[in-house]
């Protein structure tokens, strides 16, 4: 699922962290990069996808915009959650 219309007008509110699970192409991360956050997570359990994202996120990932984690979402995002306490929302997409 890929965030439409409504859902940008409702995360554009939020200004802290945006966690993802499920990055896929990158399409919702891309989305989400336009709008406010301050930092923006996503968690992939699948390499290939993470090499594809690097390569089209590289420039915010080395500015620490963006972080990807590779792994089990269910397994991951209990860490994530204890390391970031201002997670505004929380995209689940896998």
């Amino acid at each position: 699922m890929t965030i439409n219309y409504f859902l940008q007008k409702e995360l554009s509110k939020y200004k802290g962290i945006y966690l993802e699970t499920g990055l896929s192409n990158g399409d919702s991360l891309y989305t989400a990069s336009k709008l406010n956050f301050s930092k923006l997570i996503s968690i992939e359990i699948n390499s290939s996808y993470i090499d594809k994202a690097k390569k089209r996120f590289s420039k915010e990932i080395e500015n620490n915009k963006i972080e990807i984690l590779e792994g089990n979402s269910s397994l991951i995002i209990e860490d994530v959650l204890r390391k970031y306490r201002n997670i505004d929302v929380i995209f689940l997409d896998a």
